[in-house]
């Protein structure tokens, strides 16, 4: 897809056209929660890796009616991958967490691309930043995450890394939770958990971890540039891409696995907070660093 097409594609959405159909594949349709850029960039990347025009609804304009020769809907967030679509097409989903969609109720194929990697890697790139790691505490409240975690301790014992996952029922719980867990930790991490992430925790976790001097790892770039001490992520453009060769694997007749963790990832460091927490990474961790903050 050009640079025009791509330009024009977003223009019409922040115009608040519901879609663009100039020489639309007619087999694939995108769906966007909102115009916000992260959306955007998803879908710019998906677009290109695609490598055709495809329609594009806003689904913060209203319901997207979808056309009836669609096989396939790409969405981009909770908003857009939770439309009442018809079951018979295929749902690749991305950017979403706290939501799952119940394939058994669909005749076609469901595909979640995750917002994280594979814990293993996640896992790694700590590893090099902070080589005294031996356990790492994670704090969570959605059981969607519970696989994923059990993954987690299983990698851990690989590296080295005892991972202990503290599930915290509400957000009142997480201060008493930190606090126990103080004197056995060496590092703490939160997946991103809609319902445990918000502007009073993340200021509550930023003092924890600097006052404490224990770093703080966080699952996007944009809670280290808040103040967490690093992150290892799946950048939005990733998961766009990811969402293409998924499309393109289901238009072809395979089937992917129901959820996907690309293996792309960003990593992140925030100078300050790696200060405060009496953090010194080596040359070679730091050649690792894709962004740093501040």
């Amino acid at each position: 897809m050009s640079r025009v097409l791509r330009t024009l594609c977003a223009c019409a959405v922040l115009l608040g056209f519901g879609a663009h159909t100039w020489a639309a594949d007619p087999d694939t349709v995108a769906v966007i929660s909102s115009e916000a850029s992260a959306y955007l960039e998803a879908f710019t990347a998906f677009q290109k890796a695609y490598g055709a025009p495809v329609r594009l609804y806003n689904a913060a304009k209203g319901r997207p009616e979808i056309p009836k020769e669609a096989k396939t809907v790409v969405a981009f967030g909770s908003r857009a991958a939770s439309q009442n679509y018809p079951s018979r097409l295929n749902l690749i989903y991305t950017m979403a967490p706290g939501f799952r969609l119940d394939s058994k109720t669909r005749e076609g194929k469901s595909v979640h691309i995750s917002v994280l990697p594979d814990f293993g890697l996640i896992l790694s790139k700590l590893k090099a930043l902070q080589p005294g790691l031996k356990k790492l505490y994670i704090f969570w409240t959605l059981r969607e995450f519970d696989q994923y975690l059990e993954s987690g301790a299983a990698r851990g014992a690989e590296l080295g890394i005892e991972v202990k996952a503290v599930r915290a029922r509400t957000t009142e719980e997480l201060p008493a939770l930190l606090r126990q867990s103080l004197a056995d930790m060496d590092a703490f991490w939160l997946p991103p958990d809609p319902f445990l992430l918000n502007a009073e925790t993340l200021t509550l976790l930023r003092e924890f971890s600097w006052g404490n001097s224990v770093p703080f790892y966080a699952p996007t770039k944009g809670i280290t540039r808040e103040g967490a001490t690093a992150s290892v992520a799946v950048s939005f453009s990733e998961m766009g891409i990811s969402a293409a060769k998924s499309v393109k694997a289901v238009h072809e007749g395979s089937s992917p696995a129901a959820v996907i963790h690309p293996d792309r990832v960003e990593l992140t460091l925030n100078r300050v907070s790696a200060k405060k927490c009496r953090l010194e990474p080596g040359d070679a961790a730091l050649r690792q660093v894709d962004q740093f903050f501040p």
